[in-house]
This record gives structure tokens, C-alpha cells and sequence, in this order.
């Protein structure tokens, strides 16, 4: 008798809930993720909509682009970021990044090889600046460079006597068969 008496109470306790989530389903027919919205279970709030503080051109860090290099056909600028006006003990920052790239609230938007310019977004305001030093050699992928430590040109060759960068191993196939300078 006891067990006929616990079948039964599971069974109509069964169809309660049963009948209660039916219920449910009918008030939120339109939408079957309705309950969750109202259940607010990851406490998300609606968007502010309070514009973003604006940012004048005294408050942003100053950017001073570098150098241009092109790395298997992929253009990226080489600049350095001194910090914010008004920050202690902060350093200059140095990036390399490539156009769409991002880091710091500044990216590169557009890297103009021809014209040594670069255009930055320096949190939310577009600035177009061009290098910091004007170019030196004409080595292919490089603007702005100089040399660079090792003896080296920044275009990864050496210079020959002709004052023109050529490959480390770049051999002239002509009668001689031997390096040219």
C-alpha cells in the first residue's frame, strides 16, 4: 500500500510540473529564450547611452612614426609612443604593427609607402603623420631607415662600393662568375 501511495504522489507531482511548464510555454510562445531575458541570469544591462568622454589633441600621446618595412609583402610602420601628458613614471613605447592592427587604443589604419606617411587611429581621431626622418637609401621594403647595427643597412643587405645595397650570397652570372661590387 505504501509504495501504490508514493507512485501516485510522484505521478500527479509529475503532471503539476508538467502542466506549470506548459503554462509557460504558452505565455512565452513568441520568443522561447523570453525566459532567460526575464531570469537576467548573467546580469546584463542594457546599453548606456551616454556618448564616449571626447578626447582633444592635447590629452592624446604623441605618435612619431619611425620607419616603414615590408616583410613578405606585408607593410608594417615602426613608431614610438611617449606617454600620455599628465602620467608619471610612464616610458616611450616602441610598436611594430601592420595596417589594421591595433595595440594600446592606437592602430595603424593605413601605411603609405610612396609618400613615407602613415595614418594612425590615436584613440578615435584619425592623424595622418609622416615620418620622423626622411629617407635615406632606396632599398626595396624599407623607407626612413639609416643603418643599423651589424653593419648592415636596414634593407638586410650590404652596402657596396657603388653606394647601392645588394643581397649577402647575390652573385653576377656574368664572365667572371663572382660577386660584383
Amino acid at each position: 500500500m505504501k509504495r501504490l501511495g508514493k507512485i501516485a504522489v510522484c505521478l500527479a507531482g509529475g503532471l503539476a510540473l508538467c502542466a506549470g511548464a506548459r503554462a509557460g510555454d504558452v505565455m512565452f510562445a513568441s520568443n522561447p529564450y523570453e525566459p532567460i531575458v526575464v531570469r537576467n541570469v548573467f546580469g546584463l544591462n542594457p546599453p548606456s547611452t551616454n556618448p564616449p568622454p571626447t578626447i582633444d589633441d592635447a590629452q592624446l600621446p604623441k605618435i612619431t612614426p619611425n620607419g616603414i618595412m615590408s616583410i613578405f609583402g606585408q607593410l608594417q610602420a615602426l613608431f614610438k609612443v611617449a606617454p600620455k601628458p599628465g602620467v608619471k613614471d610612464a616610458k616611450e613605447e616602441s610598436y611594430v604593427l601592420s595596417e589594421g592592427q591595433a595595440q594600446d587604443e592606437i592602430e595603424v589604419v593605413h601605411i603609405n609607402e610612396k609618400d613615407a606617411l602613415v595614418t594612425f587611429n590615436n584613440h578615435g581621431i584619425l592623424q595622418e603623420i609622416p615620418l620622423s626622418n626622411a629617407p635615406k637609401t632606396n632599398s626595396p621594403g624599407v623607407t626612413g631607415g639609416g643603418d643599423s647595427p651589424g653593419g648592415r643597412n636596414a634593407g638586410g643587405g650590404i652596402p657596396s662600393r657603388s653606394g647601392r645595397s645588394r643581397s649577402i650570397g647575390s652573385q653576377n652570372r656574368d664572365a667572371g662568375g663572382g660577386p660584383s661590387s
